[in-house]
This record gives C-alpha cells, sequence and structure tokens, in this order.
C-alpha cells in the first residue's frame, strides 16, 4: 500500500512538472497526452527504485536530471539543447515552488527533520503538485510562455549570442539540481539561489523570444 501511496503522489509530481513546463513554452497537451502520462509514471518508478529500493535518494536528482531530458529529446522529439532547457526551466519552476513552501513552513516554526516526516512531507508534497497545476493551467490558458523553442528536432543551433548564455544556464541549473538535496536543508540559500537562477531564466528567455539567434 506504501508502495502504491508513492507511485501515485510521485506520478502526480512528475505529471505536475511536465504540465508547468508544457505551458511554460506553449506546447499543446492535446496529442500529448499519453506520453506525459508514459513518462510520469516510467519516471515516479525510477523515484522509487532510487529512494527506496537503492537508498541513492541525494543522488537521485543527478540520476533523474539527464533522463527528464532524454524523454522530452526523445519522446516528444525535441532539439536536445531545446529539450535541457525545457527541463531546466522546469525542474527550476517545480523547485522554486516547493522550496518557498518549505521557508513558509519553517518560518512557522517546523524544523527539517519534521518537514521531511510523514504528515508534513505530504502536506508539502501535495501542495507543491497543486499550486504547480494551477500556475500551468494558468499560463497556459493565459497563453504567457514563451514560443522560441520548435516543437521538431531537427533543427540548427548556434552557440553564440543568447544561446550561448542559456547554455551556460543549463549548466548553472543542473549543478543546482545535483545540490538540490543539500540546499532543501538550508532553505534560505535554496530559496536565494533558486530565485536568482530562475529571474536569469526568465530575463534570457525573454531576450530569445524577441532574437533571431
Amino acid at each position: 500500500m506504501e508502495v502504491m501511496r508513492f507511485l501515485l503522489f510521485s506520478s502526480l509530481e512528475w505529471l505536475a512538472l511536465f504540465i508547468l513546463t508544457f505551458a511554460m513554452f506553449k506546447f499543446p497537451y492535446r496529442g500529448f497526452w499519453g506520453q506525459i502520462i508514459l513518462c510520469s509514471v516510467l519516471l515516479s518508478f525510477l523515484s522509487y527504485v532510487l529512494f527506496d529500493v537503492l537508498d541513492l535518494r541525494p543522488l537521485a536528482p543527478v540520476i533523474q536530471l539527464p533522463l527528464v531530458i532524454i524523454c522530452t529529446w526523445q519522446v516528444f522529439r525535441v532539439h536536445l539543447f531545446y529539450a535541457a532547457l525545457m527541463t531546466t526551466y522546469g525542474y527550476n519552476g517545480y523547485a522554486f515552488i516547493q522550496i518557498l513552501f518549505i521557508v513558509v513552513m519553517k518560518g512557522a516554526g517546523l524544523t527539517f527533520q519534521e518537514l521531511i516526516s510523514t504528515p508534513y512531507f505530504s502536506i508539502l508534497q501535495n501542495a507543491t503538485i497543486v499550486v504547480t497545476l494551477l500556475i500551468g493551467w494558468f499560463v497556459h490558458k493565459r497563453r504567457l510562455g514563451f514560443s522560441f523553442i520548435p516543437d521538431f528536432e531537427l533543427v540548427r543551433v548556434k552557440f553564440r549570442g543568447i544561446n550561448l548564455w542559456l547554455l551556460v544556464l543549463i549548466i548553472l541549473g543542473n549543478i543546482q539540481f545535483a545540490t538540490y538535496s543539500f540546499l532543501a536543508t538550508k532553505s534560505t540559500e535554496a530559496f536565494l539561489v533558486s530565485t536568482i537562477v530562475l529571474m536569469l531564466l526568465l530575463y534570457f528567455a525573454r531576450k530569445k523570444e524577441f532574437s533571431y539567434d
């Protein structure tokens, strides 16, 4: 029963992340629901294996991130560079929301050890999923995302100008995710780092939206 509960909520987390990512880049949900749900379920199984079977929780972000990039690249047929970019944005957006809740809950007097206990962690997990889905729905409905990512794989990417800056931010974002387990214990620092990276990502995405690189 506990395994099924883990897989259910983990699948919902991945689903929320994909929905937010698609909304941020004006990708249509229609025609991709099967792939989105399949990837969410498979990634939840991977999370279970890493967390509970192999006990590699601190290393989970390092292992999961490349696989999400591969899913976006091969399943949704997006150029590898743009797949990495989309994944970095989606991960950072989801992490920002979750860390914000951690800051609020710690501000209410909870310790990190209490936060990762079952009842409070369930509240954190559920709140993050719900808020992420609502933001994804709002961004999608209002068409507030970016449209510069082509929805096909065969495209030439020149690493200069804004693309070069975006590549640097992908690397910085991946480093941030690799250290997420450590930073999450230091909520203030994690929130600061996540905010800076997210603001930079949004700034250069806006510049990319109106450029011809």
